[in-house]
């Protein structure tokens, strides 16, 4: 998912799985494979637009710009091959010659997210000697979402049977791969959990020093009244502001995002953070902050509840404002030292995993260390 450009976990989350492999000796870089943004009919999209900025002139909407910093970002910190992929006809033609392709992280293995090229993420482009790796594969949800596509399914089953080792994000990945795929798989951190807090510290923190954001920030995907709700009775409780981080306010109808670097300094630098977004709330927990996970069945919140499952902290999950379950959680701040405790017992089980899945020589422990030692 690193060529998002509207979504701030998708591109740290890729450099952090790029950071993971290079630190166990190796040197890596991304296949530039572009998801489509639809697959409907161009008559449906120009519709569409033209829905959208019908409600933007009466004021019920706005629009976005400023998706060059996600641009800038993968400039900056991502290793991309040469040659940009647009369809599985482009990587069929093109012959890869790595030693492994490691196939993650994110919803890779959600067709519904992934479109035209969602069978690129289970590599039948990939021939023998290479090894076929799933590191923190999704599902996005609870349950294999194509069931009802017998021959997708079986299709899918066929090509993960081929893998060398293949491990998911979510309990319940663990479950779809044995019950569905006939498959075993482990379950291991998300990347950027993996890699850990001093590496973005070091690198994308520093490039914004500046505290823009602080008390109550929110980044959610998809607003609604209740989630205003729940913000207004927070800002009067903190007796503060609350701050949007997904994008800034230009005008009434105009919205821009805010550089990826200022993105994390947001949350880094905050009292709490409110949200749906399963990565914003992986940095909330590296970076040791109290923090409410608003849950959005639309977008899977499999993963959110699994992460917080792992650490024992799920008491932070609500799915609609209750006033009585929000000032329990604010009344309870979180363990981390418990919480990072565990969070240490995971790291090392899942560098491990990636580390064992790319050994085709033996990896030098103080590489091992620096990896599964990074808090």
């Amino acid at each position: 998912m690193h060529s998002s450009n509207s979504n701030y976990g998708a591109v740290l989350q890729a450099v952090a799985i790029q950071e993971c492999v290079n630190r166990l000796g190796y040197s890596s870089e991304h296949i530039d494979l572009i998801i489509p943004l639809t697959d409907e009919s161009i008559w449906r999209q120009l519709y569409d637009r033209f829905k959208k900025q019908v409600k933007v002139l009466l004021g019920m909407a706005y629009n976005v710009r400023g998706q060059r910093v996600f641009q800038e970002f993968r400039d900056k910190y991502l290793a991309l091959t040469d040659h940009t992929f647009y369809t599985m006809q482009d990587l069929d033609k093109h012959t890869f010659t790595y030693d492994a392709i490691v196939v993650g992280s994110d919803q890779v293995w959600r067709p519904k997210y992934t479109k035209t090229v969602a069978m690129a993420y289970f590599l039948p482009f990939v021939g023998s000697p290479v090894r076929k790796i799933a590191y923190a594969a999704s599902f996005g949800v609870s349950r294999w979402e194509e069931f009802s596509d017998t021959a997708l399914t079986t299709k899918v089953g066929h090509l993960l049977q081929k893998f060398d080792s293949v491990s998911v994000r979510e309990d319940s990945g663990v479950e779809i791969c044995k019950d569905v795929f006939t498959i075993k798989a482990q379950h291991v951190l998300d990347p950027t959990l993996l890699i850990g807090a001093d590496f973005f510290k070091k690198t994308v923190l520093k490039e914004h020093t500046t505290n823009d954001y602080d008390g109550i920030v929110y980044y959610k995907l998809d607003r609604s009244q209740d989630f205003l709700n729940l913000l207004s009775f927070l800002g009067k409780k903190y007796s503060c502001c609350t701050k949007n981080i997904y994008h800034k306010k230009v005008s009434k109808r105009l919205r821009e995002y805010i550089p990826v670097s200022q993105w994390l300094n947001a949350i880094h630098n905050s009292t709490i953070v409110v949200t749906d977004s399963f990565h914003c709330i992986c940095f909330a927990i590296m970076f040791n902050k109290e923090f409410i996970y608003y849950g959005n069945e639309q977008r899977g919140i499999t993963r959110a509840q699994s992460l917080l499952k792992m650490l024992g902290i799920t008491g932070r999950m609500i799915s609609s404002f209750d006033t009585e379950k929000v000032e329990m959680i604010v009344r309870r701040p979180i363990d981390y030292k418990t919480v990072n405790s565990k969070l240490d017992q995971f790291r090392e089980e899942s560098a491990h995993f990636l580390a064992a899945a790319l050994n085709e020589k033996i990896i030098p422990a103080d590489k091992m260390d620096e990896l599964c030692n990074n808090h």
